[in-house]
């Protein structure tokens, strides 16, 4: 029954192939462009979804403080701290396009309850989401988080934990309201994969491993961390349309490909940013990530043009001295970064051709925009 759920990393591995095999102009310019531009755009969407990620935020507010303050008053302030600082809202953005483009395709436009439902998906995932940056900001030691000081560095580390697993109750709790077992499964598998990709990513150990074997296991963690939320939540609110629709699950399956190829090219992108673009306007430390030790794209590109000097730095995790700064040396000499944003750019023409066969609406042309805002966006 839940066949269609299983993520295949090999696939994933498989459409990097040309572009990590090759360091020619000819394998860079393999991939057909999206028409992007040279300045960041907005993340497209209509009034009516503005209106509802709106109400989405103001429904989490008023479900965190529907506990009362006797319950937990710091508890309460932690969990809305990251809610009152919303960011980019490209997720919740996404799903709602998503579920308003599945539904026009099944003649669903008007159908309040269905939308209702969906709008309900988009809620936990934003809640899932903030849920797991209160967790990673501990994780982290993260002081900043979206330019504001983070919650850990306000509240502390243990009400940060449990500000975190608050809104994880919460969600869970309002996605079983849906009473629909194959989205619950779903969504449940969202934080499975959050947690497998924390795992993946503290466990990583470079030492030994060869090209294949480190990108494979960074597409693996960049999935699990950060795709796997936009691929469920975009198939369970495909999946809530086709119940109502009585349709099968091919729909929902075009809406996990499209979240899934969106999510790693979303995060292809945060990795080029981080050695792009200055704290300030990134919201947070620059070149973060070597600091946390992590070799992302642009690194494993430059591994392959500079074996000798990265590879033994990949391997000690930027541990020793000046090894920050060598690193990225050795990836603005290499074309690591021009190949990090074409294999984003890469995954976003497979994110249309995901729903290359959904009947045209607004909102599956909303969607086509965004990845175009993925792969300009400067923060």
């Amino acid at each position: 029954m839940y066949s269609y759920f299983k993520t295949s990393i090999p696939r994933l591995f498989q459409q990097s192939v040309l572009l990590r095999s090759s360091s020619s102009s000819k394998a860079l310019n393999a991939h057909p462009n999206l028409g992007i531009q040279d300045h960041a755009l907005p993340a497209k969407s209509s009034s009516a979804v503005n209106e509802a990620i709106l109400s989405i935020f103001q429904d989490i507010n008023l479900n965190i403080l529907a506990y009362g303050p006797a319950e937990a008053v710091e508890v309460n302030n932690v969990a809305k701290h990251y809610f009152n600082s919303q960011g980019k809202n490209i997720r919740p953005n996404m799903t709602l396009l998503m579920a308003k483009a599945v539904n026009s395709h099944l003649g669903l436009d008007l159908d309040f309850n269905v939308y209702s439902q969906q709008m309900k998906v988009a809620e936990v995932a934003e809640m899932y989401h903030t849920a797991s940056l209160m967790h990673d900001d501990v994780l982290d030691h993260a002081e900043v988080r979206r330019g504001r000081p983070s919650v850990n560095s306000l509240w502390g580390e243990l009400s940060s934990i449990r500000g975190g697993n608050f809104a994880v109750g919460l969600a869970s709790s309002e996605v079983a309201k849906l009473k629909n077992d194959e989205v619950l499964y779903c969504m449940s598998k969202i934080l499975e994969s959050l947690v497998i990709g924390e795992l993946q990513q503290m466990s990583a150990s470079h030492k030994g491993n060869n090209s294949d074997a480190r990108f494979q296991r960074y597409l693996a963690k960049t999935f699990n961390k950060t795709a796997s939320l936009m691929a469920y939540s975009c198939q369970s609110a495909a999946i809530l349309a086709e119940c109502k629709a009585g349709q099968d699950r091919q729909l929902s399956t075009m809406a996990y490909n499209y979240g899934k190829d969106m999510g790693i090219a979303f995060q292809l992108m945060d990795d080029w940013l981080d050695f792009v673009v200055d704290a300030e306007q990134l919201g947070k430390p620059s070149s973060a990530d070597l600091k946390l030790g992590l070799a992302t794209a642009p690194v494993l590109f430059a591994c392959e043009e500079h074996p000798e000097a990265m590879g033994p730095l990949i391997e000690r995790k930027f541990s020793g001295p000046n090894d920050v700064e060598k690193a990225l040396k050795i990836v603005m000499k290499s074309n690591g970064l021009n190949k990090t944003k074409a294999l984003a750019e890469n995954f976003c023409q497979s994110a249309i051709l995901s729903i290359s066969s959904m009947r045209y609406s607004q909102a599956k042309s909303d969607l086509e925009d965004m990845l175009k805002f993925v792969l300009c966006r400067m923060r």
